[in-house]
């Protein structure tokens, strides 16, 4: 486990505190010495979040961590995660969801161009931009159900299969991903139909968005 190899290479924690109003969701930062030569170093910093509800704020504002938090592990009884919250974290390409979380806001995520892949297991709704300018080229969203717009925009996909509970895409949702060549659609997809890559409405006579490629 992280917290084990962690541990190994002196794990401290240096910080924890509550990130939402009303006092049920908190968090902790720890720090490991990573040694890069000989003779230097680099920190790398876990953020563990705990506690029930909704994280409404990032608490984690030193400049340090924009590039320092390079894992993320929510747990279980969270349920949403508020506008922005991790915006720009940009080294944290380790994310973990629990089972719990259901909505994902708008530029939760949004510019951190270290990730690559994300499991949204229970996830049923992604507000605008949630992962905007980031690395994604897979993700695992088997009950997602809502993109509001820009949600994957600019990311690295060149291949997106829109999961089979989904009932609402924007156009804008892919827009600036330079690398997607092709749109496909799991089975069981009832609201949208892919042909030639493109996608449409499920009758056919809507064009909802068209791969750059």
């Amino acid at each position: 486990s992280l917290r084990g190899a962690a541990a190994s290479e002196s794990a401290e924690v240096v910080e924890t505190g509550e990130c939402d109003w009303y006092g049920n969701v908190s968090y902790e930062i720890e720090r490991v010495k990573i040694a890069t030569s000989a003779s230097t170093f680099r920190y790398s910093y876990t953020l563990r979040i705990s506690g029930e509800g909704t994280i409404d704020y990032a608490a984690w504002g030193k400049p340090e961590y924009r590039t320092g938090i390079n894992h993320i592990y929510i747990g279980e009884g969270i349920t949403e995660i508020a506008e922005g919250v991790f915006a720009g974290l940009s080294g944290a390409g380790d994310i973990v969801l629990p089972d719990s979380l259901l909505v994902i806001g708008a530029n939760a995520f949004s510019g951190i161009d270290t990730l690559s892949t994300i499991d949204l297991k229970n996830v049923t709704t992604l507000g605008a931009r949630a992962f905007a300018d980031t690395s994604l080229q897979s993700i695992t969203g088997e009950h997602l159900r809502t993109l509001e717009g820009n949600v994957f925009e600019n990311c690295g996909f060149t291949s997106f299969t829109v999961p089979a509970g989904v009932t609402k895409i924007n156009g804008s949702d892919f827009s600036g991903c330079a690398m997607l060549t092709e749109f496909r659609c799991a089975a069981g997809q009832s609201a949208y139909t892919a042909q030639d890559g493109v996608l449409y409405s499920a009758d056919g006579r809507r064009l909802v968005a068209v791969p750059a490629q």
